[in-house]
């Protein structure tokens, strides 16, 4: 195979002398290739195969290398292309497409796409990763390759890799249904029309705003979910087959509507199995149109008859005994909110729940009954006729206690007490010996729970400590802990035996205080009749520790704490960070002493617990120093070659070596050989200015004192980087209350920690973006000044250190739309001239009418509050018309859109080259020309 000469380099220097020494060039320190001498000043060398990359170049001979590298070579990758999003779009192009690059390096010249075997176009590298190309229309759907080129129209050697594209035809909708839904959203759409299954990714947009994700069902059909809307308003409906990239040309209108609210349904109940029971539902926002129906739970949709806007009337259907609830939709498809319910009561007549479903020996304890099937029955409950709840099962008697329908649906009784544990069988009895009714739940009696201690018993006012109360009879599926009035129960309550309850306890409701804590064991119907005490009190708070500092590795270190709260009793104890918890000794109710238990070198929170197990709040801690001291941070950890950044370094384990920190004995910071003064700020932050360097990279940092002796070091380093340079900011001007992506261009822009500044704001985070050597993204910060041109810097250490060049952007008031005149024209008709009336226009190169999707369009200046535009061409519906000042603000730059510029079915399109403009504020000609 026929393999490229390599390439060929020049060395120049002085004294090459080919017969004292033989010659090599050093690739970095592993690959070399023979010298070939031209001169005493001049040797050359040939490139051997290297990988992607810079490396420094030497000139050596057998004894080694020496001197210092004579430059650099860099080696660029080509770059492969391997993906493209979104990878469909229209026949009639217009589609921005990005093509991802894996492994480039940049790229050397002008980049294109090339579409298919034919068409090329300009490209636009947004980094060496992405390329941005606008695709082309073509005359009919089909799969392409795109791949991108280099060179004047694409005739140099291209990157690696091509990508598919899919042309679709344009889909087109015709209608939805239905036509309305609620205000809430939520409704299933139905889109009717043409072409719609050819995109991959169907999309439903609502109006200018809100889009969804919609799903493609047939080529004529394709269904999506209305999302929600704040106020009523009527929305153009239109869709995209590759995720939201191109919109279709056709709409249809949705109206959103408030939906309808059942609030009763007149009557509420009826006969199960019966036909033809009309009832009227109540409620609001009741429509009028074919789609008016009720829906009773799963019985069935039913028509309504409209009365008012407030009643409808419908027929339930058909149905079995039951309780169901009742809606109301305006369009046939939507579930409307509702309050009523209709129930179909029969012969049947079943308990369906017992709340609670236990309760102790003793009796008494309030037990609800829910019934179905009892609407006719309970007419008949008198105090001739009384009801009774029989409780089967816990003796021979009947065990019959008198009941009380609190609804038709709802008895409640006391249980009766019993003399052994266990499940029980209820029933109600309409009357004596009368009917009764069946059941499947039980009620079950329990031995009484008894509380005998709480460990701790004492605890912060605001709780959320774990404590164990301890007893007998305590195993339960729905246990209560009752403080006083406060109740606890659910997860923050656990049965972990008979003898065992861990409660965790609530805040107090009473501040410092007493209270008797009892339990139950069925959801809190019933309490103990046993209780202890549980004493509640200020937490320990822990302001200083004296001294706050001592040597790792010794036992028996004492240390007053001061505080508030500090109790006496035998749970007073210390507690240091994880080295352990410690025994206290009371002074006063704000010192206790403490020894501090035996730990390594570190910093750790001093907390005081009155009972042993709580963790009080804290201020203070307690420093373990000894002979170890590191350099745990460096902060920032770079900066320019030019120095002068303030960098603060934490060190670890210096308090006794801080003492020795003086002015006639000053320390220094060791920034590779450099040595600059170093500043004490506390005993474990030390401060100092990073001295110039002669080149960019690592530099390992110590600290020595008046003699020289190193006394901290660590593996944290500096990096010296080459100060950064900005040239220009794309674009230079923007509205007043900022939000807008600006690309700023210059030199050594690479960082993790990019800060732009504009004027006296500061923007970092997600709103700096370093794409490049070359660009940085900003998103701009409203204008503290109003309008008014400030000046841009950039910093790439997170704003300890910014560029000492600097470009200026120019904030200025927004433009803004109050009129389009005229405000309709033809469809698919070009050369349709627009004055656009409204504020703050401007009169640069970037001025410009956006209309909706249909295209942006040069703009001519007339004055500040007018602007002649002509009108791309476009299918029938209204489009939000808005102006840019700049050419990138997007059509929300002033907020929401409210001047629309309707096309009209009408005359067949014709093109329009050259249109002549007269107005009372002049006269010229207007070029339709697409930006």
């Amino acid at each position: 195979m026929k393999t490229s000469n390599p390439p060929i380099i020049q060395l120049r220097g002085k004294h090459f002398n080919p017969y004292q020494h033989r010659l090599d060039c050093w690739f970095g320190f592993r690959v070399s290739t023979p010298a070939l001498y031209s001169s005493s000043t001049l040797v050359k060398c040939a490139v051997p195969k290297l990988l992607p990359g810079t490396v420094a170049v030497y000139l050596g001979d057998e004894q080694g290398i020496h001197g210092n590298s004579n430059g650099q070579y860099t080696v660029v990758s080509r770059g492969h292309v391997h993906a493209v999003e979104p990878s469909s779009g229209p026949v009639t192009g217009g589609t921005a497409v990005v093509m991802s690059v894996r492994g480039g390096a940049g790229f050397a010249s002008a980049i294109f796409c090339r579409i298919g075997e034919g068409q090329v176009v300009q490209a636009q590298a947004l980094s060496s990763s992405r390329i941005l190309c606008t695709m082309p229309a073509v005359q009919k759907s089909g799969t392409v390759l795109i791949r991108a080129v280099e060179g004047a129209q694409g005739s140099s050697r291209g990157l690696e890799g091509e990508v598919r594209y899919v042309y679709y035809n344009e889909p087109v909708v015709t209608r939805v249904e239905p036509s309305s839904g609620a205000l809430e959203g939520g409704t299933m759409l139905s889109l009717y029309g043409r072409g719609l299954e050819e995109g991959s990714n169907l999309t439903c947009r609502f109006g200018t705003g809100d889009a969804v994700a919609g799903r493609q069902e047939t080529s004529t059909m394709a269904t999506c979910v209305a999302p929600p809307r704040p106020v009523k308003d009527v929305v153009w409906l239109q869709v995209s087959l590759n995720g939201g990239a191109d919109f279709s040309g056709s709409a249809v209108e949705y109206a959103y509507e408030a939906g309808a609210t059942v609030d009763e349904v007149r009557p509420s109940a009826g006969d199960s199995g019966v036909d033809g029971q009309t009832v009227t539902v109540i409620g609001r926002h009741f429509g009028s149109g074919q789609g008016l129906s009720c829906l009773f739970g799963t019985r069935g949709r039913v028509r309504g008859m409209p009365m008012t806007s407030t009643a409808v009337v419908c027929v339930a259907p058909r149905g079995g005994p039951g309780a169901v609830g009742v809606s109301v939709s305006n369009n046939g498809v939507d579930e409307g909110q509702t309050r009523g319910g209709f129930v179909y009561s029969g012969d049947l007549k079943v308990i369906r729940k017992v709340t609670p479903s236990s309760g102790p020996l003793a009796g008494g304890t309030n037990v609800t009954i829910a019934v179905d099937g009892l609407r006719r029955a309970a007419l008949s409950w008198t105090t001739e006729r009384p009801l009774w709840c029989l409780f089967r099962g816990i003796s021979e008697n009947r065990n019959a206690v008198r009941g009380r329908a609190l609804t038709t649906s709802l008895i409640s009784c006391k249980s009766p007490t019993s003399l052994r544990a266990g499940e029980t069988k209820i029933e109600i009895e309409l009357s004596n010996h009368g009917p009764t009714l069946s059941i499947e739940s039980a009620f079950v009696y329990y031995e009484g729970p008894e509380v005998s201690s709480v460990v701790p018993s004492i605890g912060r006012q605001t709780g959320g400590m774990v404590v164990s109360v301890v007893g007998q009879g305590l195993i339960s599926r729905d246990p209560v802990c009752q403080f006083g009035p406060s109740i606890v129960q659910g997860k923050d309550v656990t049965s972990l035996s008979s003898s065992l309850l861990l409660c965790t306890t609530p805040a107090s409701l009473l501040g410092s205080t007493v209270v008797r804590l009892q339990v139950s064991l069925n959801g809190g119907a019933d309490f103990s009749g046993s209780a202890v005490e549980y004493a509640y009190e200020a937490g320990a708070t822990v302001d200083e520790v004296r001294p706050s500092a001592g040597d790792s590795g010794v036992d028996g270190q004492t240390v007053t704490v001061i505080g508030r709260h500090f109790g006496s009793g035998q749970g007073l104890s210390c507690l240091f960070g994880t080295r352990g918890r410690v025994r206290g000794m009371p002074m006063t109710s704000t010192a206790v002493v403490c020894v501090a238990p035996r730990g390594g070198p570190g910093a750790v929170g001093v907390s005081v617990s009155n009972n042993g197990v709580d963790e009080g709040q804290t201020r203070g801690g307690f420093v373990y120093s000894g002979d170890l001291k590191v350099i745990r941070k460096v902060t920032p950890s770079s900066g320019p070659l030019a120095g002068g950044t303030n960098v603060t370094i934490a060190v670890d384990g210096l308090r006794r070596a801080a003492l020795s920190w003086t002015t006639e004995r000053p320390w220094g910071c060791v920034f590779g050989t450099s040595v600059v003064q170093a500043q004490a700020l506390t005993t474990s932050l030390i401060s100092c200015k990073s001295p110039t360097s002669l080149r960019a990279g690592e530099t390992k940092m110590s600290l020595v004192d008046d003699l020289g002796n190193v006394v901290v070091k660590g593996k944290s380093a500096f990096v010296y980087y080459e100060g950064p340079e900005v040239s220009s900011v794309v674009p230079s001007i923007g509205r007043q209350t900022g939000g807008m992506v600006v690309s700023v261009v210059g030199q050594g822009l690479i960082s993790r920690d990019p800060v732009c500044q504009f004027g006296p704001s500061i923007v970092q985070g997600k709103d700096v973006t370093s794409l490049s050597s070359s660009l940085l993204l900003c998103t701009t910060p409203a204008s503290l000044l109003g309008s008014t041109v400030v000046r841009l810097q950039v910093s790439l250490n997170g704003g300890a250190d910014f560029s000492g060049s600097a470009v200026e952007y120019a904030y200025e008031a927004g433009a803004t739309v109050d009129e389009v005149r005229p405000s309709a024209g033809d469809s698919g008709v070009d050369g349709q001239t627009v004055t656009v009336i409204g504020r703050h226009f401007g009169s640069g190169q970037g001025l410009s009418c956006l209309f909706g999707t249909r295209g942006r369009v040069r703009g001519m200046p007339m004055t500040s509050t007018a602007v002649v535009c002509v009108a791309p061409r476009g299918g029938p519906g209204a489009v939000g018309v808005s102006v840019s000042n700049n050419g990138v603000e997007g059509e929300t730059a002033s907020g929401i859109v409210s001047v629309r510029y309707e096309y009209r079915s009408g005359m067949s399109a014709k093109s329009v080259g050259r249109s002549e403009v007269r107005t009372g504020l002049g006269s010229g000609s207007v070029y339709s020309e697409t930006l």
